[in-house]
């Protein structure tokens, strides 16, 4: 039997914050997906660093094992890494089951939290195992998570859509948030609970590009200032007071990310110049 094991490190995100809260939007949905054939098994770990500090937070592990659909197993599971924890019980030793949580639970009382945890298992012996149920395409719940970033203690949530059956495995993620005060799954702080329509913040056209985009933006009266940012965080275009559109011109091929500092948060949105 052939066992393939790929790992990779979840990289581009585009983050803005609201206060103490920081929202990551994962572009694209980062998806750790997948499949297997009659005597060919598959796995995917895919790591995650939340804060960007270099250091993994958690992972995500989808896995499909089988010669056929009467025997073997696929299990998608979320893992805290260090001294991190997940939103989770552990109902017997070794079958810790991440608690699937709603818009506007709160992360910071969740009852328990474990370090190893299933999203859904699916034993072709037993039967289904995990709180995530297979759900359509475009439905999704909340994971509750708490890390560390040096000694700062923080809560948060991970946006995702499960799905496991007979040869496939998948996790899908669409964004994240996380603060040093109380959350609530979906939304923010239980203080000031908003939704944030991030999408019509500014646009970014074309995208790729060859080097010449603009940049529209659908407000520009709290904006303080523009910056254009290598991968490596290296500003390479500074704009100090942007106006309601702009022409940005003379990049080399690569990647690129806009920096807009608003008088209340930092967005980021990626460019390909291709």
């Amino acid at each position: 039997m052939f066992r393939a094991h790929l790992s990779f490190v979840f990289i581009f995100f585009t983050a803005f914050t609201f206060g103490q809260i920081t929202f990551v939007d994962v572009v694209p949905d980062s998806c750790v997906c997948v499949t297997a054939v009659p005597s060919v098994s598959n796995a995917l770990t895919s790591y995650w660093d939340l804060d960007n500090d270099a250091v993994n937070d958690f992972s995500i592990e989808s896995s499909s094992n089988y010669s056929n659909c009467n025997l073997g197993f696929e299990t998608t599971a979320l893992n805290a890494l260090g001294s991190n924890s997940v939103a989770g019980d552990a109902p017997t030793a070794g079958n810790n089951s991440a608690f699937m949580l709603n818009a506007g639970d709160a992360i910071n009382t969740q009852p328990s939290w474990v370090s190893q945890t299933w999203l859904r298992l699916f034993s072709h012996f037993t039967g289904f195992y995990g709180t995530y149920w297979a759900m359509v395409p475009g439905t999704y719940k909340y994971a509750g998570i708490k890390f560390y970033s040096g000694t700062t203690l923080y809560y948060g949530w991970i946006r995702l859509n499960v799905e496991v059956s007979c040869g496939v495995a998948k996790v899908i993620v669409t964004e994240y948030a996380y603060s040093t005060s109380s959350i609530q799954a979906g939304l923010g702080s239980t203080t000031s609970v908003k939704e944030y329509n991030k999408d019509n913040e500014f646009e970014v056209f074309p995208n790729p590009n060859n080097g010449s985009f603009n940049i529209k933006f659908k407000d520009n009266h709290f904006i303080k200032s523009l910056s254009i940012n290598n991968v490596m965080g290296q500003e390479v275009k500074l704009v100090e007071a942007p106006s309601s559109e702009l022409n940005i011109t003379g990049l080399s091929k690569g990647v690129y990310f806009v920096k807009v500092n608003y008088s209340d948060r930092t967005r980021f949105r990626k460019i390909v110049v291709e």
